[in-house]
């Protein structure tokens, strides 16, 4: 079934491209058909189409908490963030999901339904302990300027008041619940690409981040921590 016309013309320009070319879902109200006023549009990218999608994004466009960006297309307000498609499922705001490409809608009581589904699936999954992980993070990022990573303007030098810490803490549970894994290594790997991803933005260019041990780093410390506390 194609997309509607009028559908299509309702979006800006670069959400229009990013979802026609590279699988992207467009979630929350744009999504709905009935939806008359959209305020923003919340689009969620596949990893495997993200750093594509990256180079898209305008250069004064704006980081968000989630690991996203946020800039203007045509006027309009958009959100754009990388996320596996049970992630998308997952996502508390996403009340409609749509893939205009393939014209493929879907409601949250649908959603609900193949969660049950995998549910299955999901129960034979490794639990990530948070505790662990955020003090893996810390231990790799071994940084007294930027405690657990964090370059943001709450994080002090030393952590005094436990902010830097409280703040990767949070990423860490929200993600945890996004992304799709069977195993600690597996999730560490996903995240990554949230928490410390490969290319940035800075300085009015691209830049690829040194981040290559990152993952072995914490991989590292999370199985040593691990087996400590057995």
């Amino acid at each position: 079934m194609k997309p509607l016309k009028q559908d299509l013309a309702r979006m800006p320009r670069l959400v229009r491209l990013i979802c026609g070319t590279y699988d992207a879902w467009i979630v929350g109200g744009a999504a709905n058909p009935e939806q008359r006023i959209i305020k923003d549009w919340d689009v969620a990218v596949p990893f495997s189409s993200w750093i594509h999608v990256a180079n898209l994004i305008p250069k004064d466009a704006k980081p968000t908490l989630f690991g996203g960006w946020k800039f203007m297309s045509d006027g309009e307000s958009v959100d754009v963030w990388p996320s596996e498609i049970m992630g998308i499922w997952k996502c508390l705001k996403c009340t409609w999901m749509w893939q205009p490409q393939m014209n493929i809608r879907i409601m949250r009581m649908i959603v609900a339904a193949l969660l049950i589904l995998f549910s299955c699936q999901s129960a034979f999954a490794e639990t990530v302990n948070v505790n662990l992980l955020v003090d893996s993070i810390r231990q790799a990022e071994n940084s007294y300027q930027h405690p657990y990573g964090i370059m943001r303007s709450y994080c002090l030098p030393g952590d005094p008041n436990g902010q830097c810490k409280k703040g990767c803490r949070q990423t860490v549970d929200k993600w945890k619940t996004r992304l799709e894994y069977v195993s600690a290594e597996e999730f560490i790997k996903k995240f990554s690409k949230i928490y410390c991803p490969l290319e940035t933005y800075g300085g009015n260019k691209y830049n690829k981040t040194p981040n290559a041990n990152w993952i072995k780093n914490v991989t590292f410390f999370y199985n040593k921590l691990t087996t400590e506390v057995v």
